[in-house]
């Protein structure tokens, strides 16, 4: 008798320690996958965000907008969202930042249960080094912004000491099962406030 396979993802780890877990929600989303989580304006904003930069954001999906404003105009996070995207493509040219691949889904098996998945931004090269690095895009209202997760202490993306760094431990990980090279992991935040 076949059954599914349950998928480990950094966003499933991530869940398991949110302060608000909740064991049916967890159940339906990760391991039935009978329904999907929806997404806060935090979340939406980062798909955004991620479409603006690369075309498209996680799983092949667009957000090609946010929600407007009762007169229908941009609301001022939206218009700075815009901006940190420019200042993005400013930086590839700059850096320079050279993108090889964009919203890359690496699954590798773990054994006959589970799988272990994940969806990389983008991979390419930086200052002009000749190794393959990962990327991520972080969008963020504000770099110092302390950010309280569950039971682990505080941190903000200035002082990221502190921060649960799993998604780039496990991201590398797969990167470097599917191409055989331990490539660097850089987090590309911006902040829009």
């Amino acid at each position: 008798m076949s059954h599914q396979k349950i998928r480990i993802s950094s966003s499933m780890i991530a869940a398991i320690n949110k302060e608000d877990f909740c064991p049916a929600s967890f159940y339906a989303v990760y391991i039935a996958r009978t329904a999907k989580s929806i997404p806060s304006l935090s979340m939406l904003s980062g798909s955004y965000f991620e479409t603006l930069c690369l075309g498209k954001s996680a799983k092949g999906e667009e957000t090609t907008d946010l929600p407007r404003l009762k007169s229908g105009e941009m609301s001022v996070a939206q218009q700075r969202i815009i901006k940190q995207a420019e200042v993005f493509k400013q930086m590839c040219i700059d850096r320079p930042i050279i993108i090889k691949n964009n919203q890359t889904q690496i699954t590798i098996e773990y054994n006959e249960d589970y799988d272990l998945t994940g969806i990389i931004d983008f991979d390419g090269t930086i200052d002009n080094k000749p190794e393959t690095a990962i990327f991520d895009l972080k969008l963020t209202g504000s770099l110092y912004h302390e950010h309280h997760y569950g039971n682990e202490p505080p941190w903000s993306w200035e002082f990221p000491y502190n921060k649960n760094f799993t998604q780039a431990y496990f991201y590398n990980y797969l990167y470097s099962e599917v191409n055989q090279v331990n490539a660097p992991f850089y987090y590309l935040v911006f902040d829009y406030k």
